[in-house]
């Protein structure tokens, strides 16, 4: 069931150049770019809140960043499995979407925090900050299915 309608913005990943775990500027299709501002359904199944984040058409060991609302989320496409983070690290507030990807590790673009991507656990610096809260992601019709997110702050 449709609840609602929310304006996301993906495609060009934000945070510093916007560059892969490689280093190097990630290719976007004409449709990626023009999915960049899409309008998403959110649906309320079973008291969980659903959001299609799109084509999962992430390349291994890519991250991508989405503003959903007032939250950001980053989601990584690693070891043939996608997994998803809120995107500001709660030490600083920088978006891990600019870090880099170390295996399944985020690591912070400020002050090189690691992240466990599947479970959120703070692996480098615990006495730091918190651990990152972790989401689910599914695969629905090829589209990334983000599981219990809450876009209200």
């Amino acid at each position: 069931m449709t609840v609602a309608l929310s304006t996301v913005s993906t495609g060009a990943p934000y945070g510093p150049a916007g560059l892969l775990s490689s280093g190097r500027a990630p290719e976007r299709s004409l449709a990626e770019v023009l999915w960049a501002w899409v309008w998403l359904a959110v649906r309320l199944e079973e008291g969980c809140m659903r959001i299609n984040l799109g084509p999962a058409n992430l390349r291994d060991n890519e991250m991508r960043g989405f503003q959903i609302g007032k939250k950001n989320v980053v989601v990584a496409h690693v070891g043939g499995r996608y997994l998803a983070l809120d995107d500001w690290c709660n030490h600083a507030g920088c978006l891990l979407s600019g870090g880099r990807l170390d295996q399944r590790m985020v690591i912070c673009p400020c002050h090189e925090v690691g992240f466990d991507f599947e479970t959120g656990k703070n692996m480098t610096s615990p006495g730091v900050c918190d651990d990152q809260p972790a989401f689910q992601i599914s695969l629905e019709n090829g589209n990334m299915i983000l599981e219990g997110f809450d876009p209200n702050p």
